[in-house]
């Protein structure tokens, strides 16, 4: 089930760019959730989640954020591990097209 209920963000230090990953996950993957996501969820492990789920969630993140990820990037290498480094990710191309 989906514990994220609220649209406000939560107060524990978590960015706004994590939350929205979280809701994403979330509403992408409701089968998927046994527990909160967290920084150290693991997309392939912890949610199940297949190559084709990844792009799923790329394709939403892309634009939830009007963001492009590239595929030649290296750091796009390491984005899909963890829900954090999602978040991490995320916020380097958004500094980038800035």
């Amino acid at each position: 089930m989906i514990w994220i209920t609220s649209s406000v963000p939560p107060r524990d230090g978590a960015s706004a760019v994590m939350y929205q990953i979280i809701q994403l996950i979330a509403e992408h993957f409701t089968w998927a959730l046994t527990e909160q996501p967290t920084i150290d969820t693991r997309l392939r492990e912890h949610l199940d989640l297949d190559s084709l789920h990844l792009v799923e969630l790329q394709v939403a993140i892309e634009d939830q954020f009007r963001v492009t990820f590239d595929p030649t990037d290296e750091e796009f290498l390491d984005a899909f591990v963890t829900v954090g480094s999602l978040e991490t990710y995320v916020h380097y191309l958004l500094e980038k097209d800035t």
